[in-house]
This record gives C-alpha cells, sequence and structure tokens, in this order.
C-alpha cells in the first residue's frame, strides 16, 4: 500500500513538473520571438543583414532539423517493437495529410459556386486580395526546381541527425531536449529579427475573422482524420481521436498518455505527431501553392514554433503572426483535449 502511494505521488510530482516546463517553455518562445521583434525594428534599416539574417535562419532550420533525426533514432525502439503499430501510426499521419488537402479543396468548391451563384463584386475584390496574398507568397518563395532542392535538404538533414546517432557517443534524453531548445528559442529570434525589420509591411496585416478560425479549423479536420481512422481500422472512436489529439506536439501528448498509463496509446500519439510534423515540413513548399494557410493548418501546434520559418518563407511574411496565433491555441488546449478523452475510457 505504501509503494503505491509512493508511486501515485512520484507520477503526480512528475505530471506537475512536466505541466510547469510546457508554461514555462511557451513564455520562453514568447520572449525569445518578442526580442527578436524589437531587435528587428532597431535594426530595419540595416540592409547588410538581410543575406545574413536568412542564412541564419537557414542555419538554425537544419540544426533542429538534425537534432530531430538524433531524436528519431534515439527513440527508434519505438519503431521497430510492433510493425504493425508503427505503419498504423505512420498511416493515421498521411491519413490526417490527405484530410487537410481535401477540405481546403471543398472550401474552394463551395466557394466557386458562391461566385457563381452571387456573381457579387464585393466577393471577386476578396479573390483578388487571396491571389495578392498568393503572390506574395510565390515571390517570396523559391521555383519548383528550389523548393525540390530545399526539401531534399530537409530529409537530407533529418538523416544526418540519424546518422550522427550511430557516430558519436550517445547523448543523453535530457541534454538532447536541452539543445534542441536552445536551437528552437535562436530559430524564432531570427524570425522574430525578420519581422521587426519589416513592421511596416506587418502594420498593414490584421487577425481577421478567417485567421482567428485558424485554430478551430486545424482541430476539427484533425478530429474528422481521426474519425476516419477508427473506422478504416476498426479501432474505438475515442482512442483514435486521443492519438490525434496531440496535435502535432508529441512531446506533451506521449508523456501525458504514458503517465496515466495508456502505454500503448502514447507509442501510436508519439509516432503519429512526429510523422505530422515531418509531413508538414517537408510538404510546405508545395501546400502552400495550392493554400498558404495549408502549412499553418498541418503544423497544428507546431505552427508557433518549428513551422515558423517554413510558413514564413514559402506562404509569405504576412502569415507569420497568424501561425504563431494558430500554434499558440492548439498547444494551450492540447493537454485539455488528452485529459478530457482518457477520463472517458479510464
Amino acid at each position: 500500500m505504501q509503494i503505491m502511494f509512493k508511486l501515485r505521488e512520484k507520477i503526480e510530482k512528475t505530471l506537475f513538473l512536466f505541466k510547469y516546463n510546457i508554461k514555462v517553455s511557451m513564455l520562453e518562445i514568447l520572449i525569445a520571438i518578442a526580442i527578436g521583434f524589437i531587435s528587428g525594428f532597431f535594426l530595419r534599416n540595416a540592409d547588410k543583414l538581410t543575406k545574413l539574417l536568412g542564412l541564419s535562419i537557414q542555419s538554425a532550420v537544419i540544426l533542429l532539423l538534425v537534432s530531430m533525426g538524433y531524436k528519431l533514432a534515439l527513440n527508434r525502439t519505438l519503431f521497430i517493437k510492433n510493425k504493425i503499430l508503427f505503419f498504423q501510426a505512420i498511416f493515421s499521419s498521411i491519413l490526417l495529410f490527405v484530410s487537410f488537402i481535401a477540405y481546403i479543396y471543398f472550401k474552394k468548391f463551395l466557394k466557386n459556386i458562391h461566385k457563381k451563384e452571387k456573381k457579387a463584386k464585393t466577393l471577386s475584390s476578396l479573390d483578388i486580395d487571396l491571389h495578392s496574398e498568393k503572390s506574395d507568397n510565390l515571390g517570396k518563395s523559391l521555383s519548383f526546381k528550389g523548393e525540390i532542392i530545399s526539401v531534399s535538404i530537409n530529409i537530407l538533414a533529418i538523416l544526418a541527425g540519424f546518422g550522427v546517432f550511430f557516430i558519436v557517443p550517445e547523448i543523453s534524453r535530457t541534454l538532447l531536449d536541452r539543445i534542441s531548445s536552445y536551437i528552437l528559442y535562436i530559430l524564432v529570434y531570427f524570425v522574430g529579427v525578420d519581422l521587426g525589420r519589416n513592421i511596416i509591411k506587418l502594420k498593414s496585416q490584421k487577425l481577421d475573422l478567417k485567421s482567428f478560425l485558424l485554430p478551430v479549423e486545424s482541430i476539427l479536420v484533425t478530429f474528422f482524420a481521426g474519425f476516419l481512422f477508427s473506422l478504416i481500422f476498426r479501432k474505438n472512436i475515442v482512442e483514435s481521436e486521443i492519438i490525434y489529439a496531440g496535435l502535432g506536439w508529441y512531446s506533451l501528448s506521449s508523456v501525458m498518455l504514458s503517465v496515466k498509463g495508456f502505454e500503448l496509446l502514447a507509442i501510436l500519439s508519439f509516432i503519429h505527431n512526429v510523422c505530422r510534423e515531418i509531413i508538414a515540413i517537408l510538404s510546405s513548399p508545395f501546400v502552400a501553392r495550392i493554400d498558404p494557410h495549408l502549412p499553418i493548418l498541418l503544423g497544428g501546434a507546431t505552427s508557433m514554433d518549428v513551422m515558423l520559418p517554413f510558413v514564413q518563407k514559402f506562404s509569405g511574411q504576412s502569415f507569420t503572426l497568424k501561425s504563431f496565433y494558430s500554434g499558440a491555441v492548439c498547444s494551450f488546449v492540447v493537454s485539455f483535449f488528452i485529459n478530457g478523452l482518457t477520463s472517458i475510457i479510464l
């Protein structure tokens, strides 16, 4: 009885510390981007910094992807322990990707029908605004060939991190998480600097109703994909939604599920959300051509940090603040979704 009490006390303490670290992490990201924004504002006339800033962001992205590859190698036992679970988790992330693509095309289909029925000038002007946003995206992004090169570099960076694991002495998970966090803070700082330097452009950008609904869209489509997953694999619908409830935040969802005793769901959630993040990163040059909001929707919780430079580069600078807002909302609700869904089956 005493052993059980101590075990429960340890679990509660672990969960409390983890939640505390999450709050600190989100605050640190906000501080990093704010400091970067202020720095960029004072350096907005320093044209010589443009190339250096672009190189700094790209270098930080590569380092972050290398650390991601190392993490994958470090957790490789999760992938080879049960191959059926592994492929189910992979399929779940692909299903999510397809669901978002289908959702965007369905929205476009409805919009076209609405335009044909109304034939209103106001709707056509809104359409022009959307295309102007896209032109900003296409003007800033690389050519199709350049996008292929960009994706290839990102893939190689992840593979390099995976390979580093087998070359250098093994790094502890705690130290690796700390290194990854520092790289992320540096990356977010540089993104903030870029925003600060382009403050004049940002003044004309506002979070309209469509922008406010971005996290809602991301969450709803995610849970719809979870529903489809339960139908395809004939799984319990609540368990399927739990897998998707991480919204891309694999460290939070998997740890919470593990602490609650759902080891199998923790593994599925970890693999699914890792794959979601990788797919969001690698597909961003292409899906941004379909709709500049799509990388934000795919990123889920990661749109506030890891996905920021990819949204900025391929969707356009005007979408950076939207991405941060959407990612912050998704990150905030993850723990509520996990707790709420697990309470149903406990």
